[in-house]
């Protein structure tokens, strides 16, 4: 049975890395793909370390945002011979194949590249499924917990580095998750602070609510709230 999520999951991570990299390294070249009688409107990318060349339909094109892609065509460097390929296998390609375009990138971090791409991958599947299980939200909490393929001209968008798989569960926000803040207080004459109106004190304690009397900052003092993740780096 086939996975709609890890489908679209799949497609929206070449989506990401494909804008990034015609955008960064290579814009390609505009051909026609033709099948019978239709014509794709594709780009086209030669990759010789590979001895591949590529073509990437372009469902949708857009000057200032991203592109929408749809089939993927590949062959060997001098075959005549195009089959289609899955999305994934595309990005590995291009990975691979980013130092003709004038990548100065090794090969330890294109492996971390592919890492990042497949956790991106990985992640927003994960979130696709939790949406489905979960009943619909709206208002300007809902908008952000909503995110699910992240900023669509970054190559990794969901690839969370760093942070594992029970971390995702309680901080991202696309799992709804939720957590309190971690408060440090400060000498005054240490922070610096500004804001556009109100004053950074006021919001913290707005942040505060009932919790207000409990956390107050000595004399002389300010609470800086951080997010847990921080915290710990601090203390470590």
């Amino acid at each position: 049975m086939i996975d709609r999520n890890q489908i679209a999951a799949e497609q929206a991570t070449f989506r990401a890395f494909a804008n990034s990299y015609l955008r960064e390294l290579n814009s390609g070249n505009p051909v026609f793909h033709r099948i019978g009688e239709r014509n794709f409107d594709c780009v086209e990318i030669s990759l010789p370390s590979r001895h591949v060349v590529l073509r990437i339909e372009i469902k949708s094109r857009s000057l200032c945002g991203m592109h929408l892609f749809g089939q993927i065509w590949m062959r060997q460097d001098a075959g005549p011979n195009w089959h289609e390929i899955e999305p994934i296998l595309a990005v590995h390609l291009l990975v691979l194949g980013a130092r003709e375009a004038g990548s100065a990138t090794h090969r330890q971090a294109d492996v971390e590249l592919l890492e990042r791409i497949l956790q991106s991958c990985q992640a927003t599947k994960r979130y696709l499924d939790a949406a489905d299980r979960a009943p619909p939200l709206v208002g300007f909490i809902a908008a952000e917990q909503s995110l699910y393929f992240g900023h669509p001209l970054h190559p990794t968008p969901k690839s969370l580095q760093g942070m594992s798989n029970w971390q995702q569960d309680v901080y991202a926000p696309e799992l709804r998750g939720g957590f309190q803040l971690t408060y440090f207080a400060a000498a005054a004459h240490l922070v610096r602070e500004d804001s556009a109106g109100i004053a950074v004190t006021s919001i913290v304690g707005s942040l505060l609510g009932n919790d207000a009397g409990n956390v107050a900052a000595s004399s002389g003092e300010m609470l800086l709230p951080m997010h847990p993740l921080q915290a710990e780096a601090l203390m470590l």
